[in-house]
Formats: C-alpha cells, sequence, structure tokens
C-alpha cells in the first residue's frame, strides 16, 4: 500500500512538473515578454525584419512588439522569415533582447515584409516602438557634413521634436 501511495505521489509530481514546465514555455506575444524581467525564458513568434546587415542580431516583431534577438543560430534567416524563438531575456545597451537563444525554428518563409508603423517623436509611448520598422513623417538630421559616418546625430520632425539617431557604418 505505501509503495502504492508513493508511485502515486510520484506521478503526481511529475505531472505538476510537466504542467509548470510547459507553462514556463507557453509561446507569449513580444509586448508581454518585454514586461518580463531580466533573466526570463520566454518562446516568441514573429517575422524577420532585418539580415546579414546587423551580423549575428536580428529584429522581429509580431502585431504588439517588435524585440532583438541576438544569436549565430539565425544567421540563416532573412527578412520575411516567421520565426519561433525561445530564449533568455537579458538588455545590452538599454535595449530589451533575446540572448542567449536556447532553440530556434523557422515557421516559414518568404513573407512580405512587416510594413512600417507611423510614428511621430513627440508620442509619449515612442519606447513602445523600440526594435520595430517605423516610418517618421519629415524627418531631417542636423549636420554640416556632406556624408554620414558612423555615429550620433540629432534628427527632428517638422514639429520642431528631436531625438537622437544612430548612424550604422556602411549604411
Amino acid at each position: 500500500m505505501l509503495s502504492k501511495n508513493l508511485v502515486g505521489k510520484q506521478f503526481a509530481a511529475m505531472l505538476i512538473l510537466l504542467l509548470l514546465t510547459e507553462y514556463a514555455f507557453a509561446q507569449q506575444t513580444i509586448a508581454s515578454a518585454k514586461t518580463l524581467p531580466s533573466g526570463s525564458v520566454v518562446t516568441v513568434e514573429g517575422f524577420v525584419t532585418t539580415g546579414a546587415e546587423y551580423g549575428t542580431i536580428r529584429y522581429m516583431q509580431d502585431n504588439t512588439a517588435g524585440i532583438a534577438v541576438y544569436s549565430r543560430s539565425l544567421s540563416t534567416t532573412m527578412p520575411g522569415d516567421r520565426i519561433e524563438v525561445t530564449g533568455v531575456l537579458s538588455t545590452f545597451n538599454g535595449q530589451i533582447q533575446i540572448s542567449p537563444v536556447i532553440e530556434m525554428e523557422i515557421l516559414s518563409t518568404g513573407h512580405e515584409l512587416v510594413p512600417p508603423t507611423r510614428v511621430v517623436l513627440d508620442d509619449p509611448s515612442l519606447r513602445a516602438f523600440e526594435s520595430m520598422v517605423v516610418f517618421i513623417p519629415c524627418l531631417g538630421i542636423s549636420t554640416c557634413e556632406p556624408d554620414f559616418e558612423q555615429g550620433w546625430y540629432t534628427s527632428f520632425d517638422d514639429q520642431g521634436q528631436s531625438i537622437k539617431l544612430y548612424i550604422e557604418e556602411n549604411n
């Protein structure tokens, strides 16, 4: 009788562990994943919006938000690929990212690129557009240089609002 109780308790414990594991790795939106603390393991699905121009970093977004994903395992992904990524939330230079990546799967390829979201610089929720493809109407860059080199520039819109814009090398 004791052994049946012990087996029953072990089975119940294994079932609870299985359910907790399934819950812990359940897919979530990128927006909800970004609200979790650093170190959380998340699973998100979305469309790749960048290619090899950023090296091993890929940006992806769903219909709620965007996020940077840092891993060599994404080197074969292309803009328009729909992927599922499981990894650890971390922060680099103030930007939320998934790194390291535990698992990545390309679900489908060849989708049209995600259309840019129109934003204005005085939008109080501007930070919510981090890692997303955006369009800023009438954007100017304050510089006297004829060419743009890598570095930070002050950008402004037609309403006089300004932001700092970083231009990557060779872009």
